[in-house]
């Protein structure tokens, strides 16, 4: 029984349709929790300075970076992400449970 049950055809078009979205409701949750991220810049400026208009120009460079950690701490967001997680396992479970019509595998 248990392998008629894995190897029915739409046994394993329900587990084809399911499987992708089981990690829609972690990312959605995950959405929601603080997070850490590695941010760096560098940049190089080589256009001519001028002291005003009409006093000739001359050479200058100019260059910045940093390095630098940056910590997202999500506060309140009106109970959006709960509305979101709740959506996203009710739609898990609409696919579980729901066999999809598609064009059968084989011969004439």
């Amino acid at each position: 029984m248990d392998e008629a049950k894995r190897n029915h055809p739409t046994s394993c078009r329900l587990k084809r349709n399911w499987t992708p979205l089981l990690p829609r409701c972690g990312q959605v949750r995950a959405q929601g929790l603080p997070s850490i991220s590695l941010v760096s810049k560098s940049s190089t400026n080589n256009q001519p300075a001028s002291l005003g208009l009409g006093v000739p120009t001359f050479p200058a460079t100019g260059r910045d970076w940093y390095v630098g950690v940056q910590v997202t701490i999500p506060i309140f967001e009106g109970f959006v992400r709960n509305y979101q997680v709740r959506q996203a396992a009710a739609q898990t479970e609409v696919q579980r449970y729901t066999p999809r019509r598609g064009k059968k595998s084989g011969g004439a």
